[in-house]
């Protein structure tokens, strides 16, 4: 976001990443190895990223398919810290966004139903 300084005449730049623990809802992401995990929420992120973690802490892999890729497939631990929104959409658009960045990445480790 440009935006103008009173004092100088010059654009600067004022933007800065929200973590991911104050967003609402929204479509996020895991890459802690070269795969991905693509996720939606209508809860806060914080929510959902506490429960991926404790899924893979009680080793539920039939959870959801973070669970099991830590446990089945590759027995690494996922930075969960490190969790990015890619998107912040209404409830709608947020399923449809969803399906668009599974898609996109070859390495996702969503199931697929």
């Amino acid at each position: 976001v440009a935006m103008e300084s009173k004092r100088q005449k010059e654009p600067t730049r004022h933007c800065r990443r929200i973590p991911a623990r104050y967003i609402l809802a929204g479509i996020y992401w895991d890459h802690s190895c070269d795969h991905v995990y693509i996720g939606t929420t209508k809860r806060s992120i914080q929510t959902r990223i506490k429960e991926h973690e404790r899924h893979c802490r009680l080793k539920q892999p039939e959870e959801p398919a973070v669970a099991e890729h830590t446990l089945k497939q590759t027995g690494h631990e996922i930075l969960f810290q490190d969790t990015e929104v890619l998107h912040n959409t209404n409830n709608h658009a947020r399923l449809h966004r969803e399906a668009i960045e599974i898609l996109k990445h070859k390495h996702s480790f969503n199931k697929k139903e």
